[in-house]
């Protein structure tokens, strides 16, 4: 703004995914769009404004690290920076969808907050989405493939077996093994219109309404939390040996007592497989 002058209008610059979650790690990218003032739908100057602000944006965040998106969900593309009535048109196409993958792409979508601008966009679109969802089992029944689709990396054996980059390095993704966790959480929250998008905060407020209860609410958090911690750690490791971090953790390189952890933690996740079966298509 001290480069190009004040905005033409009021707005919200939202983060979405991980960064409307306040979960990124130190390997991540962007997920930002905008939202304006109904007021100025079509108006070329607005469009103009905002679409130099999302290049400056999007182009200073990269050069402090964070990698522009593979699929261009960032306010720069002009898809996702719109009035905010083309917003709530579709959060209303994804929730009445009839296309499975169209709604599990959308998924980062519900995870949005306000970095900077105007709050009240943020309340009126979750008061739209929260309206929305409402007796929409079919959209639900959509969302959980994000979790019913995860499957255990351990094998019959009792191993865990990972992508095989070379003969002699077996890996796995730990953001695949957090997806099933944060989507559940997700899921509910969306299902009892709470507001929180950090997946902590919501694991809270879904414990306090006794929607998740003990010992699963414990569970889920230690889960969440040792995930977390591990991805954390690896990224950290990379650094400092000079490479660039990324989600893959190394077998090899854990002892037994983490193995045993995350087996426990494989385990979890697969009773919230049977808990989502149950809530949301009727079978265990």
């Amino acid at each position: 703004m001290e480069e190009i002058g004040e905005a033409p209008c009021s707005f919200a610059f939202i983060g979405l995914g991980s960064v409307g979650r306040k979960e990124q790690t130190l390997a991540t990218d962007q997920d930002n769009a905008i939202i304006f003032d109904d007021e100025m739908t079509g108006n070329e100057e607005v469009i103009a404004y905002f679409k130099l602000f999302a290049e400056k944006v999007n182009t200073h965040l990269k050069s402090l690290g964070y990698q522009l998106c593979k699929g261009e969900v960032m306010a720069r593309n002009p898809k996702w920076t719109q009035p905010l009535r083309m917003w709530k048109k579709y959060f209303t196409e994804w929730i009445n969808s009839a296309d499975p993958q169209s709604v599990l792409d959308a998924c980062i979508f519900f995870d949005f907050r306000c970095l900077y601008g105007d709050e009240q966009f943020i309340s009126d679109l979750n008061k739209h989405v929260n309206e929305t969802v409402e007796n929409k089992a079919v959209f639900f029944q959509h969302m959980t493939a994000s979790v019913m689709n995860w499957k255990s990396p351990v094998t019959i054996f009792g191993s865990i077996v990972g992508i095989s980059k070379s003969e002699s390095e077996d890996i796995f993704d730990i953001k695949k093994v957090l997806l099933p966790l944060t989507s559940f959480i997700r899921i509910y929250s969306i299902k009892n219109k709470i507001s929180e998008t950090n997946s902590l905060k919501r694991l809270d407020e879904l414990q306090k309404s006794e929607i998740i209860k003990s010992p699963l609410y414990d569970e889920l958090k230690m889960a969440y939390n040792y995930l977390m911690l591990m991805r954390f750690r690896s990224q950290a490791e990379q650094l400092f040996e000079g490479l660039m971090p990324d989600n893959f953790i190394k077998v090899s390189k854990l002892n037994d007592i983490e193995i045993t952890t995350l087996k426990k933690v494989f385990s979890h996740i697969a009773e919230l497989q049977t808990k989502v079966s149950f809530d949301f298509k009727g079978s265990a």
